[in-house]
């Protein structure tokens, strides 16, 4: 199922890279780091990438096992959502297991891509990716330079 929506002629991922020593610590915590770096991919996307006319938006997470991720996770894609589309776009979100979704399984595996680019140096899955990235990934704390641990 994978291969064939990976195949499929129309979508586009965006990615942002976050160099978790680089994150101060008083923004570890959920409800601190989601808003930070979660709404940061989705302002991304919506100003970038949004098809004019577009009515309803359907954004769909994982299911996060603990409470409190759950709830800043959510509350960081509705406030994105509030902030940056047009007022008459609607929004839902969902959040359910990623086997249940073979579009989070793409996301996954795009993720997983990135994550052997940025971590390991190996960029062979994200070379043939690569034509699928909307914009190359945001280097979310490109500019820093202290490493917290």
């Amino acid at each position: 199922m994978v291969d064939a929506l990976a195949r499929h002629e129309s979508w586009r991922f965006a990615a942002v890279v976050i160099e978790k020593a680089k994150v101060y610590p008083d923004l570890r915590v959920p409800h601190r780091f989601y808003p930070e770096f979660a709404s940061s991919v989705l302002k991304h996307v919506f100003r970038r990438h949004l098809a004019p006319g577009t009515d309803t938006v359907l954004v769909f997470t994982d299911t996060l096992p603990m409470h409190e991720r759950r709830e800043a996770a959510e509350k960081a894609i509705k406030t994105a959502c509030r902030r940056e589309l047009p007022k008459a776009t609607r929004f839902e979100s969902y959040h359910h297991p990623s086997a249940s979704n073979p579009w989070l399984q793409v996301a996954d595996y795009c993720s997983w891509a990135v994550f052997k680019k940025w971590e390991q140096g190996n960029t062979r899955t994200y070379d043939l990716l690569s034509h699928r990235l909307a914009d190359p990934e945001l280097d979310a704390l490109r500019h820093g330079t202290v490493k917290h641990y």
